[in-house]
C-alpha cells in the first residue's frame, strides 16, 4: 500500500506533498485539539527517531499543517504539510511504518486506522528528476 497526497498520487521522494485526512464520528460535543502524524522506519524506533513527526492544531502553520475544522459536527479535517526536506532520506521502495493519532478536548487519544489489506505499511516512489 501506498500512502497518498491529497490528489491521490503516491508520495515522491524529496517532492512537496499535501497529507488531507478527515476524522468521522467524533463524540458529540468534542472537538479535536491536536493531531499527529508520524513516520518511522520500524515500529519499534522510539518517537525521538521518527523520520517525520507533525504535530498540528488549529493554528495553521505553514510547512507542518492545521486542522482546518476542529469537529464540532462529528467530522474533523487535518492538513499535513510534506516539505522536500522531510523525504530526502527515505529510500525509494522501502517499507515504513506511519500512522494518525488525534486528541479531543475530552482528552480521548485516537488512532486513525489506515485503509487494508496493511494498514500502516508505506512505501515511496523514487525521485527521477535531479533539480536543485
Amino acid at each position: 500500500m501506498s500512502l497518498l497526497r491529497d490528489d491521490g498520487r503516491q508520495f515522491v521522494i524529496g517532492d512537496s506533498a499535501v497529507l488531507l485526512r478527515t476524522v468521522e464520528d467524533l463524540p458529540e460535543g468534542d472537538t479535536l485539539v491536536s493531531a499527529n502524524f508520524t513516520l518511522k522506519r520500524r515500529l519499534s524506533d522510539s518517537q525521538d527517531n521518527a523520520l517525520i513527526d507533525k504535530d498540528i492544531t488549529a493554528v495553521d502553520v505553514p510547512g507542518t499543517g492545521h486542522i482546518s475544522n476542529t469537529g464540532l459536527s462529528g467530522t474533523a479535517e487535518l492538513r499535513f504539510d510534506i516539505a522536500p526536506a522531510d523525504t530526502a532520506d527515505l529510500r525509494a521502495g522501502r517499507r515504513y511504518e506511519y500512522d494518525i493519532q488525534v486528541v479531543t478536548t475530552n482528552g480521548l487519544k485516537l488512532t486513525l486506522a489506515e485503509p487494508e489489506p496493511d494498514p500502516r505499511g508505506v512505501t515511496f516512489a523514487p525521485q527521477v528528476t535531479d533539480t536543485p
